[in-house]
């Protein structure tokens, strides 16, 4: 039996956002303010924290600031940005990149220098002071992310990890999303890979986004707090703007062919459209009576959020997951048939109708039965998210 005084022990995460975080200027001593206001809450770091800190203060504390006075384009410039951009910006994007992906409508795809393939290199004139001055990302994310930690530790005595996230952006479709840029003291990634599962199967392909489902939590407060809600979003228009495929073959170029970077390609292009989803829920809830109620009694907004708030974004959540679900088996049909996907030896629909192009006059139903079998399937997923909406609509529930 269980000893009242002693409760079990169960997997908990709490959100705590930290507020009174002044405008950053040059040269602040960044890991103070954020030690100060977390302190001046009433929520001190704690050993085990993960403290997420945003791309632009810490941009803004680096100086890693550009004003356009001093930016003289280059004729490549010029000739990109035409009458659409301050050639000047564009001059900024390019010094920024390593190699352009992508050009179109006034927007660059980049890959940056450190790696990153997201639109005009990072560079930003959002939240800074001055028309002339543009935000570029920190030169070295993860030195950043370490040295916030260190001085976390040396002042108040906790060991924390650290997050740097970023808004990116998706051009020519709407929507932007988190994603975390430079960490210190939390892996990454968590591999999975050679471990059993309950039933003895060792995995082979399980890798799980650690610092990405940090990321995504941000997008539910997006939905709750209103402050946050604006630099979240506006990160999510920006990547949701890039077109799947295109983004998907972007992260596979950079990442390399195996069935791992495809779960990871996979994963990154529907982010951004479950977050809106999960926004737009919480938006309407967080006005509710009963959430007011639980506001007038005291209740914290960790409280709300995961007691009230997240049970009743869960089946939106549920149907969501087919339609993503179908689009990801048409999205890595598309990867594998135009040579980005997995190997070649990986039995998948694309692969095998990339291999019997050669043989379409003399055996076409190499390529057709797997055409019909990915159709039937992406069909039967979709029919099935349909029924579940149908199924936990309650609206829907009354009508019939």
């Amino acid at each position: 039996m269980t000893d009242a005084q002693n409760p079990p022990r169960f997997p908990e995460f709490r959100v705590i956002g930290v507020t009174g975080v002044p405008e950053i200027q040059v040269g602040d001593d960044l890991p103070g303010i954020i030690l100060a206001a977390a302190e001046g809450q009433g929520t001190p770091f704690e050993d085990g924290d993960i403290v997420v800190v945003t791309q632009k203060i810490v941009s803004k504390a680096e100086g890693a600031l550009v004003h356009l006075a001093d930016v003289e384009p280059s004729p490549l410039a010029l000739t990109i940005a035409g009458e659409m951009k301050d050639p000047r910006h564009v001059e900024v994007v390019l010094r920024e990149s390593r190699r352009i992906v992508r050009m179109e409508r006034g927007v660059l795809i980049t890959e940056t220098h450190h790696g990153l393939i997201c639109a005009n290199s990072g560079v930003d004139a959002s939240n800074v002071p001055g028309d002339d001055v543009l935000c570029l990302l920190p030169r070295d994310p993860n030195a950043s992310a370490r040295r916030i930690r260190d001085a976390i530790r040396e002042r108040a005595g906790c060991t924390v990890a650290v997050i740097i996230s970023d808004t990116f952006g998706r051009p020519w479709r709407v929507g932007t999303t988190d994603i975390a840029i430079g960490c210190a003291g939390i892996a990454p990634l968590k591999d999975y890979r050679g471990m059993v599962d309950r039933d003895g199967r060792t995995l082979q392909v399980s890798v799980a986004a650690v610092a990405f489902e940090s990321g995504a939590i941000i997008g539910m407060l997006a939905g709750y707090y209103r402050q946050v809600d604006m630099v979240v979003m506006r990160f999510m228009d920006g990547l949701m703007s890039i077109p799947s495929i295109i983004l998907a073959i972007a992260l596979m170029a950079l990442l390399g062919g195996s069935i791992e970077n495809v779960i990871i390609a996979l994963s990154v292009t529907e982010t951004p459209i479950a977050t809106r989803i999960v926004r737009s829920a919480v938006l309407s809830i967080r006005e509710q009576p009963y959430i007011e109620a639980s506001r007038s009694i005291g209740a914290r907004p960790p409280r709300i959020i995961f007691r009230h708030i997240l049970p009743n974004i869960v089946a939106p959540l549920i149907v969501h997951a087919t339609f993503v679900a179908s689009a990801a088996v048409l999205l890595e049909a598309y990867l594998s048939f135009l040579g980005a996907g997995p190997p070649e030896e990986v039995p998948s629909w694309g692969n095998i109708m990339a291999g019997a192009q050669h043989f379409l006059t003399r055996a076409i139903w190499i390529i057709v039965f797997p055409g019909i079998f990915l159709t039937l399937t992406v069909l039967g997923i979709s029919l099935a998210g349909d029924g579940l909406r149908d199924i936990l609509d309650p609206k829907l529930k009354r009508r019939l």
